[in-house]
C-alpha cells in the first residue's frame, strides 16, 4: 500500500484482534496506525466502523489482511473510480487467485463473476422496482465487497454497517442502492486474494448464503439471530 502511486497521502489504519506473528511489528516499522481490539470484541460490521471512526480522510478503504495490490496503481484506480461523482457511493475491485490457489479456488473467482456479468467495469444502480426483481438481479446490483472497498466518507457515515457478523458488506450495499447511490464494480483493478479450502467449508458456507441470501435479497423472513451467528462462527 505504501508503494502506490496516484494519490498522495495514504493513512493506513490496523485494527488488530490478537496477531501473534509479527504484523504489529511490521506495521509499526511502515508508520501504521494500530488500534488493537480483543480477540472475543470482533465482529465484521461494528470492527470496520470503529477502524473507520479514526481515519480522517475523505476516503476509506476497507481491506482484510491478506489481500495484496496487484500493481502500483491499484488505489489510484480505485480512487478514480469513485471521485468527481457523489453520486457513486462506493467502488469495489475484482480478486485475483493466489499463485498456490487450487483449481477449485480460481474456478469458484471464475465462476463468481461470470454469473454475476461483472467481466469489465460498470456502475449499478437500483433502477426498478426492487420487488419485482429477481433474487439475482438484485444480487447483481449491490456487490459491495469488503475484501476490498473503497467508501466516501461522507456517504459511509450516512450508512455505516450494520452491527452483524456475516455479508455486512452486500447489506450495506443494498442499503446505499436504495438510499440513491450508485455502486462502481472494477474488473480492471484487482487484489490477489484466495483461499484453498476442503469440501466441508464449502457444505458450510452454501448453508450460511442460501439462508442469509434469501432474507436479504428476496425480502424472506430474517434468519434468527442466534442460528445464523453459530453458523457463521464454523466458519469464520
Amino acid at each position: 500500500i505504501r508503494s502506490q502511486k496516484g494519490v498522495k497521502n495514504i493513512e493506513v489504519i490496523i485494527v488488530d484482534s490478537g496477531s501473534t506473528d509479527q504484523t504489529l511489528k511490521t506495521a509499526e516499522a511502515y508508520g501504521c496506525h494500530i488500534f488493537p481490539i480483543r480477540p472475543d470484541e470482533f465482529n465484521h460490521g461494528r470492527t470496520r466502523n470503529y477502524g473507520a471512526e479514526q481515519a480522517t480522510g475523505d476516503y476509506v478503504l476497507f481491506m482484510v489482511q491478506d489481500a495484496i495490490p496487484a500493481g502500483d496503481r491499484w488505489l489510484h484506480s480505485m480512487l478514480k473510480a469513485i471521485d468527481g461523482d457523489a453520486g457513486i457511493g462506493a467502488a469495489t475491485c475484482r480478486q485475483l487467485p493466489k499463485s498456490d490457489a487450487d483449481l477449485f479456488a480460481c474456478f469458484s473467482i471464475w465462476y463468481h463473476y461470470r454469473a454475476l456479468d461483472h467481466q469489465k467495469d460498470h456502475v449499478a444502480s437500483l433502477d426498478g422496482d426492487l420487488e419485482k426483481m429477481s433474487p439475482i438481479e438484485v444480487r447483481k446490483r449491490c456487490n459491495l465487497e469488503d475484501v476490498c472497498c473503497m467508501v466516501r466518507r461522507d456517504t459511509f457515515e450516512l450508512f455505516k454497517f450494520k452491527d452483524i457478523q456475516y455479508a455486512e458488506d452486500l447489506e450495506l450495499g443494498l442499503r446505499m442502492l436504495k438510499g440513491g447511490y450508485r455502486l462502481a464494480f472494477l474488473y480492471s483493478a484487482g487484489v490477489i486474494h484466495s483461499h484453498n479450502r476442503g469440501s466441508a467449508y464449502f457444505i458450510r458456507r452454501n448453508y450460511i448464503d442460501s439462508k442469509l441470501l434469501h432474507a436479504l435479497l428476496a425480502n424472506g423472513p430474517p434468519p434468527a439471530k442466534g442460528d445464523l451467528a453459530a453458523a457463521a462462527g464454523n466458519i469464520l
